[in-house]
């Protein structure tokens, strides 16, 4: 599945299509845990994002293909390039907390950072 040491120039594809499907979603977490961001504003009210970055575009394109076809389908197309990497992004609370309970959902090895921003976000929902 392209899991290997210092992956950021050898890999430039997801093997999406040959992951189990009851996997993906974990393998998806995965991805997200060593090369995503997410950030939100102080109190949550705006600026919530959730960011995918890779030095190749064709790992970007299959990682948005991941999130919005299989795991959250919907639309989304926000691929860009900035310095030497490409990257894609999700925005809103209630969208990136649907794409985070679906990378969530049954994974429990995860990094422990993110989750607890995760589990901020969650909570600031009830909230508002």
């Amino acid at each position: 599945y392209n899991i290997i040491p210092n992956k950021t120039y050898a890999s430039d594809h997801i093997p999406y299509e040959k992951i189990p499907p009851e996997f993906l979603s974990a393998f998806a977490l995965g991805l997200f845990d060593g090369d995503g961001c997410l950030t939100y504003s102080s109190d949550f009210s705006s600026d919530v994002t959730l960011n995918f970055t890779s030095y190749y575009e064709s790992t970007i394109i299959d990682f948005q293909y991941i999130i919005d076809k299989i795991l959250v389908p919907k639309e989304n197309s926000n691929k860009n390039i900035f310095t030497s990497a490409w990257h894609t992004q999700w925005r809103g609370r209630r969208q990136v907390l649907s794409i985070l309970d679906c990378l969530y959902e049954n994974c429990p090895r995860h990094l422990d950072r993110k989750y607890q921003k995760y589990l901020k976000l969650k909570q600031s929902l009830n909230t508002f």
